[in-house]
Order: structure tokens, then sequence, then C-alpha cells
């Protein structure tokens, strides 16, 4: 889906992309007639699954498997779910301000520009670890600007803050269902 569907369909996402739109209704050729109607608790459950999957530009399967892996911590599975994808290499880059976007930073891992701990790691989904240090090669980083290395002081124990209007609540309550 295109970027700009994807913003009028779920709001805006900033770490997926920096665009807005103007207009009100969802995209499609009846969308202000579909904003009208009165949404279903799975719609609505369903809506929140996708935004936040679509945010961090993740497929359906790994989505379900980073579910998977939240509901067998120890932590609350909302909770969990949002620190493994705020742990994410890509999602670490694009924080720490490496690339614009997720998909820019995910580009980048991908084309081996970045190294952890000293060793080139082209794997997206690689989950950082407090104190790994992550720092992108000698010759890409005029593309960067200035931080060239960044350590990873602390992971996050509580909730992580994420710029999306979201309710964790409602994509484990949508997988419980399942």
């Amino acid at each position: 889906m295109k970027k700009i569907k994807l913003v009028r369909t779920y709001g805006p996402l900033p770490v997926l992309t920096k665009k807005f739109t103007q207009r009100e209704t969802l995209p499609g050729q009846h969308g202000g007639i579909a904003g009208k109607k009165k949404r279903s608790q799975y719609g609505i459950r369903l809506n929140e699954k996708q935004k936040l999957r679509h945010n961090y530009a993740l497929n359906e399967s790994q989505f379900v498997r980073y579910i998977e892996k939240a509901k067998r911590s120890k932590q609350l599975t909302g909770h969990a779910l949002l620190q493994l994808l705020e742990n994410r290499l890509d999602t670490c880059i694009y924080r720490e301000g490496f690339a614009p976007t997720i998909l820019a930073a995910r580009q980048l891992v991908s084309h081996r520009h970045i190294l952890v701990n000293g060793k080139i790691v082209n794997i997206p989904s690689y989950q950082c670890q407090s104190g790994d240090i992550i720092q992108a090669k000698k010759d890409i980083s005029h593309l960067i600007g200035d931080k060239t290395s960044v350590q990873m002081t602390r992971i996050e124990k509580n909730r992580p803050q994420i710029e999306l209007d979201l309710t964790e609540r409602l994509v484990v309550e949508y997988y419980s269902r399942k």
C-alpha cells in the first residue's frame, strides 16, 4: 500500500513516513461513506493492529512472531511487544537519528553500512541489548550526519514512549481471540 494511503487510513505514522495529507476521507472511491459507518469491536482491534504493524513496516508473519515472543515473556504482553519492536536494530538506528525513516534505516542495515560492537550486522530485526555500540561505517558517515556512533545505554523496562497514538491492549486482544 502506498505510504500516503496508509497515513489517510491510520493517521500519522511517524516512524514509517514524514508525509501527511490534508484530506479527511479514507482512501478509495467511496472513502467518505466508509468513514461514517460505525466500526465493530473486531474492526477497531484490527485497525490498531494494522496501525502498529505498518508503523514498523513489518509483514504479518513477522508481527505474529513478535506477538508470540511477547506472550512468552514475564512482562505485560503489550509492553513486551512494544519493547521487542523498539529494540530492533532498524528502529534503534531510526531513533538515534541515523536515518529519517525506519525504511531508510532498514536499507542502511541491509546494505551492510552498520556495525554493532565492531561487527557488520545486516539483519534489520537484530535485537539490540543494553551496552551495544552501534556505529556507521566510515565511508558513509557523510550520508548520516554528525553522529557516527552511539552506545545503547539502557533498554526500557516500562512502556516505551512511541509517537504513535496506540492502545496496545487492543492489539493483544485481537490476537487472543484467534
